[in-house]
């Protein structure tokens, strides 16, 4: 297990930090600055803040630069905190993910698994997700374990655009390490701000080889072919979303 929390502490450092709470400030290349909050960016089209009671949207073309201001002790104790999560329309989106799961093998020997995953991808609508990622699964039993590297595509579908969503999600692919198969991970699950859990079933190809006879009439030849079988388990998963922006946004505006 230790080659599997090696990879952890390499995959934790690659995932982004989240945002620290604090108020928007839009630099104009006319000298105006803005403050408030985005609640809307167009890549390369526009930007919209939103400032006390008022709404602004400006061209890309009149942004100078965009900065983060920290909100003052006084504003952190005296307003109500209200957090608004959405993901782009459009736009990079990223996931960071540990999953632990029981299942059984062709032969019906029980084993389980424990497994990091990171997909990346492109957010093609408000519920569409398309992209890929790898993983490394530990699928081990008390005297066994083995590694696999599955690389796969990754669609999903976030049923409603709210702080918390039901999601579906499908990864298809093939695996490699100590041994190599298919990859089918089917999924439904919860987002919940950044964070999500699903469950789900996955299907992992291996190949193994057996032994067959040949017998003639005076002797008996042991042949050794290889043959294709699958792993069978229900698995939970847990994750991180790094591609939502999060937003937070105080009743002293």
């Amino acid at each position: 297990m230790n080659k599997v929390f090696l990879v952890i502490v390499v995959l934790l450092i690659s995932i982004n930090a989240f945002s620290q709470s604090g108020k928007d400030v839009v630099h104009l290349k006319n000298g105006s600055v803005i403050t408030g909050y985005i609640i809307e960016e167009r890549p390369n089209v526009s930007v919209t803040v939103k400032s006390g009671e008022n709404t602004f949207v400006f061209k890309i073309d009149e942004v100078e630069k965009i900065t983060r201001q920290s909100l003052s002790k006084y504003e952190m104790k005296s307003a109500p905190l209200k957090i608004k999560c959405d993901y782009p329309n459009k736009g990079y989106r990223g996931f960071g993910e540990l999953s632990f799961g029981k299942g059984v093998d062709k032969n019906d020997n029980e084993f389980r698994h424990f497994a990091i995953t990171v997909a990346n991808g492109y957010q093609v609508s408000p519920k569409l997700f398309v992209g890929g990622g790898l993983g490394l699964y530990d699928h081990y039993d008390d005297n066994t374990d083995v590694f696999m590297i599955p690389v796969f595509y990754d669609i999903r579908f976030d049923m409603i655009k709210a702080i918390a969503s039901p999601f579906m999600e499908m990864r298809m692919g093939y695996s490699v390490g100590d041994n190599e198969g298919v990859y089918f991970a089917p999924s439904i699950g919860l987002r919940l701000a950044r964070f999500q859990v699903c469950a789900g079933y996955l299907l992992q190809g291996y190949n193994y080889e057996t032994t067959i006879k040949n017998r003639t009439e005076t002797t008996i030849i042991n042949r050794t072919e290889t043959e294709i079988g699958y792993l069978n388990s229900l698995f939970v998963r847990v994750a991180i979303d790094w591609g939502a922006r999060r937003r937070y946004v105080y009743a002293t505006d």
